[in-house]
């Protein structure tokens, strides 16, 4: 393994020495690909390790591998994305800050968080309406072994309802949990105009 590692750094090193030029801060590639060596090497301090902090060098892993990986090559535009991507980019944020790996988008997560959402104008608790178990819409197996939900309500923006869990020391271990992988956000406004949001994270 560790062979693979160098000669896989050697070989980004002889590719990268061909010539090409990245400066050392967001750059549109000619792929229209934005690219932040700087954001790159903080959040992805494996790559850093093996094959140091040299702008070209990270952006060739990054087309090598690190797209492949889900390794996000700037720093995200939050302001564009739905709420639900915003809240899962906060999330990230934070999971950074500590060590975590990124949480990735699931859309089967995120129709159950949707439908949870709604049920939480009925019974606002992690039991269904019918009485069932939450999580038990999420199956274990096909590589979920763990999973979890955080709800919330009456925050008005992804910045607020993130900023609430964080502050709950139930919530934030759920964010920052490791065994997570990924992350479907479910959210929903009643005809009052009071919202819901739901978390559904499985690993």
């Amino acid at each position: 393994m560790k062979k693979q590692v160098i000669s896989l750094a050697a070989a980004l090193l002889v590719f990268a020495w061909g010539g090409m030029t990245v400066c050392a801060e967001p750059v549109t590639m000619e792929d229209g690909t934005v690219f932040d060596a700087v954001y790159y090497a903080e959040n992805n301090p494996d790559v850093v390790a093996v094959l140091g902090s040299d702008a070209t060098v990270l952006y060739q892993h990054y087309l090598l591998c690190g797209k492949a990986e889900g390794r996000a090559a700037a720093e995200p535009d939050i302001s564009s994305m739905d709420y639900s991507h915003q809240v899962m980019e906060l999330c990230n944020g934070q999971r950074v800050a500590v060590g975590a790996r990124e949480l990735v988008y699931d859309d089967s997560l995120a129709a159950v968080a949707d439908i949870r959402a709604k049920e939480l104008v009925i019974a606002f608790s992690h039991v269904r309406p019918d009485g069932s178990k939450a999580l038990d819409m999420v199956p274990f197996g096909n590589g979920t072994r763990y999973k979890g939900e955080n709800i919330a309500s009456g925050f008005g923006t992804p910045q607020r309802v993130v900023e609430g869990w964080m502050n709950s020391e139930g919530h934030r271990k759920n964010i920052l949990n490791t065994n997570y992988s990924r992350i479907g956000v479910g959210y929903y406004v009643d005809e009052t105009g009071y919202p819901y949001w739901v978390q559904i994270f499985a690993g």
